[in-house]
């Protein structure tokens, strides 16, 4: 086995302490790796999707407008911290090391944030949730909790609205 996870879901509820958490582990861990699940992936375009043989530039203009048209639903932290007990298992010399009592390599941090973007009072700040029925399958098939999502995701506004509210 190479990681050992513990999960951790996230909504408005635990949202600061959670999030506190997270920071908290960010120095110690070794490596971070971030994700995002969004209503959609791809337009519905003549296009397609774009290929490895398409250039960075061909792809960016490509994807361009998914975020635009889609709203994220969950953004993913994993923390991996290294397991000290695995490095003192690889330290052992080759033949007194036994595979069945090899020990995880990593210990991983999973926080799964339930994002949603509540309506504005202003209806040209109100952003409109398009939902890619590909995409739709796709997350329930893995579990997506649309109630967990609609009723405690952490509310957000996009960056120039809250510069916006600020001001």
């Amino acid at each position: 086995m190479i990681a050992l996870a513990i999960m951790v879901n996230v909504t408005k509820k635990n949202f600061v302490q959670k999030s506190q958490d997270c920071i908290s582990h960010l120095p110690s861990a070794a490596y971070a790796a971030i994700d995002l699940e969004m209503t959609g992936i791809s337009i519905p375009s003549a296009q397609g999707r774009p290929s490895k043989e398409h250039t960075p530039a061909e792809r960016y203009a490509l994807n361009k407008a998914v975020p635009e048209r889609y709203s994220i639903i969950q953004a993913g932290v994993a923390l991996f911290h290294e397991n000290p007990a695995y490095r003192e298992w690889m330290d052992q010399p080759e033949g007194e090391r036994l595979a069945e009592d090899s020990p995880v390599e990593f210990h991983v941090r999973k926080y799964n944030f339930y994002l949603f973007s509540p309506p504005s009072h202003n209806d040209a700040h109100t952003r409109e949730v398009v939902l890619n029925p590909g995409t739709v399958q796709f997350l329930t098939s893995h579990n997506m909790d649309y109630n967990k999502w609609l009723k405690e995701g952490v509310p957000f506004v996009p960056v120039d609205r809250a510069q916006e509210i600020l001001s």
